[in-house]
């Protein structure tokens, strides 16, 4: 996924990726605490337009286990359920996996 971003950034990679990742990382935090607000609300449409997002995200960083966790949540939300806390539990846990990973992609070769 880090080689096909790379690819379509081109010559501007070096400068756009850090701020790519910058955004996933700050918008992963946001889009978990929406999912986690409307799980509390039993509100299954923002629940599952939230973890729909930070599913597409994911995707596009290769955090596949964060997508599928995602993609759990999205096809439970889509029939209404609500209470996902182990789902979210998983979300935060490969959330919290994956940073270290791209925190040191950010920063580019040593």
């Amino acid at each position: 996924a880090i080689k096909r971003l790379n690819a379509m950034l081109g010559k501007k990679a070096a400068i756009m990726l850090p701020k790519l990742i910058d955004d996933f990382l700050k918008d992963a935090v946001k889009l978990q605490k929406q999912a986690l607000d409307a799980m509390d609300k039993s509100d299954p449409e923002t629940l599952r337009r939230s973890v729909h997002t930070l599913k597409s995200n994911a995707r596009n960083f290769g955090a596949s286990a964060l997508a599928d966790l995602c993609q759990e949540a999205e096809n439970a939300a889509k029939e209404g359920r609500t209470d996902l806390s182990d789902v979210m539990e998983g979300i935060a846990v490969a959330l919290s996996d994956i940073r270290p990973a791209l925190e040191e992609l950010r920063q580019g070769p040593q």
